[in-house]
């Protein structure tokens, strides 16, 4: 077993040649090779020799930007989320069945997918009989209100979206 700081972020693909065993290819925990930016600079990787390959070992990793809040899993797995305190939807379009929809908000993702498999939205309403609703799309949610009656705008107070998926 080594452990060591890289570096650099891997761009793909990666190999290691130590304790003269020759050129070893690295391995995700999951088995895979290692996808863009599995070993960071930022902590240690530790590498365990399975007798075939070099199975690569990193930890969490928390990051943030002005699109949310991500983390990432050695095992591919990847949640994110996003906050807003305030948001206003626009004015409600023709019904549909018994509702109102209004245009959609998107939000994008603060950390990229490979597949998303589930998420949600949760808000506050300011507004008296006001719904949030949301669909996940490849790179972002698309988020709308609805309610039971026509209306110019609606605010809904704390907005809270969640996602989780896989990264690699």
């Amino acid at each position: 077993q080594y452990r060591y700081r890289a570096t650099a972020t891997n761009t793909g693909a990666a190999t290691v040649d130590v304790d003269g065993l020759g050129i070893i290819t690295l391995k995700t925990v999951t088995g895979v090779d290692l996808p863009p930016g599995y070993q960071r600079t930022d902590v240690d990787t530790v590498i365990t020799f399975d007798g075939t390959y070099y199975i690569a070992d990193r930890d969490v990793e928390i990051g943030s930007n002005v699109d949310g809040i991500f983390t990432r899993y050695a095992d591919g797995r990847m949640n994110v989320s996003y906050s807003e305190l305030s948001v206003v939807y626009g004015s409600a379009g023709p019904a549909v069945g018994g509702l109102f929809l209004s245009p959609l908000k998107t939000f994008i993702y603060p950390a990229q997918f490979l597949d998303v498999h589930e998420g949600g939205i949760v808000g506050y309403v300011k507004a008296t009989a006001v719904w949030p609703g949301c669909n996940l799309q490849a790179t972002s949610w698309d988020t709308w209100v609805f309610r039971a009656e026509s209306f110019t705008s609606a605010s809904v107070g704390e907005v809270l979206l969640n996602a989780s998926g896989t990264w690699y």
